[in-house]
C-alpha cells in the first residue's frame, strides 16, 4: 500500500490517480498542502449528496426513511415477496481544516488499497488523533465507513456509505426452486440492479 503522507513529503511532483499532490520541504505541510484532506471531503461529499433511487429494479420500494441528525436510513420493501433490504448515509464533520493532512493521508492510505473489514491507528503519526475504516463490497451489499476522533473521545470527522440485502439472499436459497406465481421474480434481474447500485456507491478513491 503507497504512503501519502511520505509522498507529499519528497519535493517533487508526483502524478496520482485523479489528483496531483504539491512539493513541499518542510516536515508538516503549509495550508496550500492539503490534497488528502480535499479527497477525504470529496468522499464525504459524495457520500452526503448520493442520491438513492424510490424503486430497485421494479421490485423494491421506498417503504420507510429515518432520519436522526446527519444519519439517513432508508428501508427498501418488496412489491410481492416478504423481503426488505436498507441503505444508509451519515456525514458528520467538524471543523475539518484543523484536522493535520498527516491524519488525512494516513487515512488516505487505509482506503485506497483493497477492501478490507476493519483497519485502525490509534495514535497517527505520534499525533493525539485517532482513525477507524471498514470499505467492504461483499455478494449481500456495500458497506464503507471512516471516522476521525481526538484521543479524548471527540469525534471530528464520521462518513458512512452503506447499502445491504441479506434477507434478499437468504430468500433466493430458500425459495429458488418454488414453482409459485408468488415467487417467479426475475432474480437474475434483482440481482444484476442491487449489484450495480452498489458499484456505483463506491467512493471515487
Amino acid at each position: 500500500m503507497s504512503n501519502w503522507w511520505n509522498v507529499i513529503k519528497q519535493n517533487k511532483l508526483v502524478n496520482l490517480p485523479k489528483f496531483k499532490v504539491k512539493p513541499f520541504n518542510t516536515a508538516k505541510p503549509n495550508e496550500e498542502d492539503r490534497e488528502c484532506k480535499d479527497k477525504i471531503m470529496e468522499i464525504a461529499n459524495f457520500t452526503k449528496n448520493f442520491q438513492l433511487p424510490n424503486e430497485i429494479a421494479g421490485e423494491f420500494v421506498k417503504v420507510k426513511e429515518k432520519h436522526v441528525g446527519n444519519y439517513n436510513h432508508i428501508s427498501y420493501g418488496s412489491k410481492k415477496l416478504n423481503v426488505k433490504i436498507h441503505a444508509s448515509v451519515d456525514v458528520l464533520t467538524r471543523d475539518p481544516d484543523n484536522i493535520p493532512e498527516e491524519v488525512y493521508c494516513r487515512l488516505l492510505d487505509m482506503l485506497s488499497g483493497a477492501d478490507f473489514n476493519f483497519d485502525s491507528d490509534r495514535n497517527v503519526g505520534g499525533t493525539d488523533y485517532q482513525i477507524m475504516a471498514v470499505k467492504r463490497r461483499d455478494n449481500d451489499g456495500i458497506k464503507q465507513h471512516f471516522e476521525i476522533r481526538k484521543k479524548n473521545g471527540g469525534l471530528l470527522v464520521w462518513v458512512s456509505l452503506d447499502f445491504y440485502w441479506p434477507r434478499w439472499i437468504s430468500f433466493k436459497e430458500a425459495y429458488t426452486n418454488i414453482d409459485n406465481e408468488l415467487y417467479s421474480t426475475d432474480t437474475n434481474t434483482i440481482d444484476w440492479e442491487l449489484n450495480k447500485l452498489a458499484d456505483e456507491m463506491r467512493w471515487p478513491i
